[in-house]
């Protein structure tokens, strides 16, 4: 799976507007669906996917591009796994550089 294009990402922008779901409530059907598109399904008459919102979505993939970057969302092989272990994790994040450098061997240090 590679980066998002724009239609999956104005799909995740427009199920995060969803009103009163919130990034928890979107999270727990997440992991019940297991898929955008079956999440998405689930949601559509209280989903709002206006041209806006796909026009925002361009943009914001535009612009991390121009800087060799790009989104990744909680459905992308490469989004951190224990990321999504914790309460609220963000549903889309930014990144800038080389996604392949996650596989390789790493250590850190925090705090």
């Amino acid at each position: 799976m590679g980066d998002l294009d724009v239609e999956r990402l104005a799909r995740w922008m427009a199920l995060q507007a969803v009103p009163g779901l919130g990034r928890l409530g979107l999270k727990r059907l997440f992991i019940q669906e297991r898929s955008l598109d079956a999440l998405f399904n689930r949601l559509k008459s209280r989903v709002d996917l206006s041209p806006e919102t796909r026009n925002r979505a361009l943009e914001a993939l535009e612009s991390m591009r121009r800087i060799g970057g790009g989104v990744l969302s909680w459905d992308h092989e490469l989004y951190p796994r224990l990321l999504l272990e914790i309460p609220d994790p963000p549903v889309l994040l930014s990144y800038v550089g080389d996604l392949r450098s996650l596989s390789l061997p790493a250590i850190a240090a925090v705090g």
